[in-house]
């Protein structure tokens, strides 16, 4: 009963496609559609007012923003808890004389809202994400330009498995079908990304990513910066973002098995007063897709998690941070733009090996900072900012030449001249 029920859903769901493909043969195309990455939209409220994160929000931000291709629909895609009204609003009063749309599409949505989507894409001549969905089958593609824009420069950590491991992705199961090309910033990240997918080379297209306009550029976020400050009864003098990224093998761990923020058993009565006695804040900017529930929330004064709000995100941190503790995220290429120091923390190094690895081996000839394995170790490199600043200064160059061939503000004008340039 189940498979014949099964059969029936499949058969629906081709049913619905063809009508869809149908469509979109007559459709005028007068939409851009834009989708940021679902995880960040959903756990970090990034959308139209909060964008500077986010590739393909930063680019229809660049259209809207200079005026450009006033004859299309931009239409980008929200979340289930996005406030539409207060989105609407904004573009209203911001953007008077253009018809911007927001569709909900990630997160927790209705199948009607789901396939309302799908119908959008029919009427669309360009789809930029930032991160490859599988929605080809929607909007044929003889009448559509699929663009990923790229959700990292170049991955740190290992993201190629065998289809018998447990943390296969299944990444190389997108290929031509799902979409038309991959954004990149250098020959070498072209060359790390192509194994996962499948993917001609001349697919792979070497331009930048958009978010990192704004890390280069000379907008400093100050109110963020301010905001930090105000956090602590001290006088700030370094703020250091914090960035772990998530372990696979902690996504079924309980409370039961918590740990400590930073990742081993401190004394941080004493950590706290270091911290305040010289003046540092550490900002901790959890990954999407880590599990909360594993990590002890007491901390001392000097450590505060951020919590995501509509108003400024990664980038914005990034930019009003002095330097970056880190261990295995590729989040640390974006903050070589910024040519501060960075602290390595690999408490865990060893086991993180062993279930996820790395795309370099010695992960270690890519770090350009103090790497810790200690809580002493740590304690001290925080304490040693300026000097690490300094020792890295010509490795922290180095790597950013291997992952950047662009370190200009202009990606995203490369972009939209490659794609849109003649239809603006």
């Amino acid at each position: 009963m189940s498979m014949r029920v099964g059969k029936v859903k499949e058969g629906i769901k081709y049913l619905l496609q063809s009508i869809l493909a149908c469509r979109a043969r007559y459709s005028d195309r007068d939409r851009l559609v834009f989708i940021p990455h679902h995880g960040m939209a959903v756990n970090d409220k990034y959308n139209i007012m909060n964008w500077r994160s986010d590739n393909a929000l930063t680019l229809a931000r660049y259209i809207l923003d200079n005026g450009k291709c006033r004859h299309k629909i931009i239409t980008i895609a929200v979340t289930s808890d996005d406030d539409l009204e207060l989105l609407n609003d904004y573009v209203k009063t911001r953007y008077p004389d253009r018809r911007v749309e927001f569709m909900r599409f990630l997160g927790d949505i209705s199948k009607k809202d789901r396939w309302r989507f799908y119908r959008v894409l029919t009427e669309s001549s360009h789809v930029f994400s930032s991160i490859t969905y599988r929605l080809r089958p929607f909007s044929k593609s003889s009448y559509a330009t699929y663009v990923d824009l790229g959700y990292f420069p170049m991955p740190f950590k290992n993201d190629i498995f065998s289809k018998s491991d447990p943390l296969y992705m299944g990444l190389d199961n997108f290929d031509e079908n799902d979409l038309d090309y991959y954004i990149c910033n250098s020959e070498l990240a072209i060359r790390l990304i192509m194994p996962s997918m499948r993917l001609d080379y001349g697919r792979y297209l070497n331009l930048g990513n958009c978010r990192n306009d704004y890390l280069i550029s000379d907008d400093y976020p100050y109110d963020v910066r301010k905001e930090l400050e105000l956090k602590v009864s001290y006088p700030v003098k370094k703020i250091v973002l914090y960035t772990p990224t998530h372990r696979d093998y902690e996504e079924a761990l309980t409370a039961e098995a918590s740990r400590q923020l930073l990742g081993y058993e401190m004394d941080l009565a004493s950590l706290g007063d270091n911290l305040r006695n010289n003046g540092v804040l550490i900002v901790c900017k959890l990954h999407p897709k880590q599990n909360r529930a594993v990590i002890e929330r007491v901390l001392p004064e000097g450590i505060v998690i951020h919590e995501a709000n509509n108003r400024y995100g990664l980038s914005e941190l990034m930019k009003a941070s002095d330097a970056l503790l880190t261990d295995y995220t590729s989040g640390y290429y974006d903050y070589l733009l910024l040519d501060k120091p960075v602290i390595f923390n690999f408490y865990d190094i060893d086991r993180y090996k062993n279930s996820r690895g790395f795309t370099f081996t010695p992960i270690e000839s890519v770090c350009a900072g103090t790497i810790v394995k200690s809580a002493e170790e740590l304690g001290q490199a925080l304490m040693e900012i300026e000097e690490n600043k300094l020792k890295y200064s010509e490795m922290r160059r180095f790597v950013k030449n291997l992952v950047f061939t662009y370190s200009d503000t202009k990606s995203t004008y490369r972009i939209f001249e490659r794609f849109l340039s003649t239809i603006s």
